[in-house]
């Protein structure tokens, strides 16, 4: 069974296809936010009883406004949906049973909201994405895991990835069905195991957008598990290093000995001890450079280091520390001097 989620609005999108509430574009903001002639909820009682609470509501209404007339017509009803249906992840996300904190909750969910919608109303670089979100219901841990009669549970795979709304070019649309099936492709669906797949841009530019993809279990201990796609966008392909790095440079090395210094500084600030054995060959992967506008940042799992806990670590090297290594073409598409 899939659904189908945006996170960045927390609703449920309708499988039937659209909906009444999706026929238009609301006409003020008061009606994308909860209108408080007609709250019916515990939660929207709440909003409207609070001052604070409805300057944000008001706010979270007229960005959704804004976001509205930016994205594109392909993904104007989904964003109407989502928001229709945005009183109602209150109840769920605020439960009555907090008491005194639910007014401190629903702050938190118009924050976040709010945050959102900025995201979409101001651009990243060139361009502005829009957060989609796809979960898929699988076995769980499954009868006799647990107490006797116990029904069987459910698991899910959650995949979160980004969207280019706004303008519409044949590029945008292979990025966009590109970068779905990176997120499909991590997910495992093990039974009894819910997972997910989260992304961040890290860089945007006219002809070049590079994101990374965290992979993570609900199993205790687990390590998370990161990959960087950088993503041209003239034919969607992965750079790979002749892509990026010119023949006869030593990129390799730069990368190695950058690294190793930058590792090294970590483990003595962090009080770990470096295991760098492995740095020089795992420096040439291209699922771990992630381009930054401060530089080119280099992944490593803890396991690979030898840090104490589970996160990963990276090394960011100065453009201008590699401005010699790079092929001339690499440097005109990220607009280097």
């Amino acid at each position: 069974m899939r659904i189908f989620l945006n996170p960045a609005f927390g609703l449920l999108l309708s499988l039937a296809g659209p909906t009444a509430a999706m026929a238009s574009v609301p006409a003020s903001p008061y009606d994308a936010a909860i209108d408080c002639h007609e709250a019916k909820t515990p939660q929207e009682t709440a909003v409207c009883g609070d001052a604070s609470l409805l300057a944000k509501n008001r706010t979270m209404g007229e960005l959704y406004l804004q976001a509205s007339h930016v994205v594109s017509k392909g993904h104007q009803g989904v964003l109407l949906e989502q928001q229709y249906k945005w009183p109602a992840s209150l109840v769920t996300a605020c439960p009555v049973a907090l008491a005194a904190a639910l007014t401190e909750c629903l702050s938190k969910q118009y924050d976040a909201q709010i945050a959102r919608f900025q995201v979409l109303v101001t651009p990243d670089g060139p361009f502005r994405f829009l957060p989609v979100e796809t979960i898929e219901l699988h076995k769980g841990a499954g009868p006799g895991s647990g107490p006797v009669g116990a029904a069987d549970l459910t698991a899910t795979s959650t995949f979160r990835y980004p969207q280019i709304t706004g303008t519409a070019s044949k590029e945008n649309h292979h990025w966009n069905r590109a970068v779905m099936g990176l997120a499909m492709s991590l997910l495992k669906r093990a039974d009894g195991v819910s997972e997910r797949v989260d992304y961040k841009i890290t860089y945007a530019v006219p002809g070049l957008i590079s994101l990374v993809y965290e992979y993570g279990t609900d199993q205790q201990g687990a390590s998370e598990i990161a990959k960087a796609y950088n993503i041209r966008l003239a034919d969607t392909r992965l750079l790979t290093a002749p892509d990026i790095f010119a023949d006869g440079t030593s990129w390799q090395g730069t990368l190695a000995n950058q690294s190793l210094v930058g590792l090294g500084r970590l483990a003595s600030s962090e009080g770990w001890t470096l295991k760098s054995d492995s740095v020089s060959s795992l420096v040439q992967e291209p699922q771990r450079w992630v381009f930054r506008p401060a530089g080119l940042a280099i992944r490593f799992s803890a396991a690979e280091i030898g840090t104490k806990d589970h996160a990963s670590r990276e090394v960011v090297i100065p453009w201008a520390d590699l401005r010699t290594d790079l092929r001339p073409e690499m440097v005109n598409l990220m607009g280097l001097r």
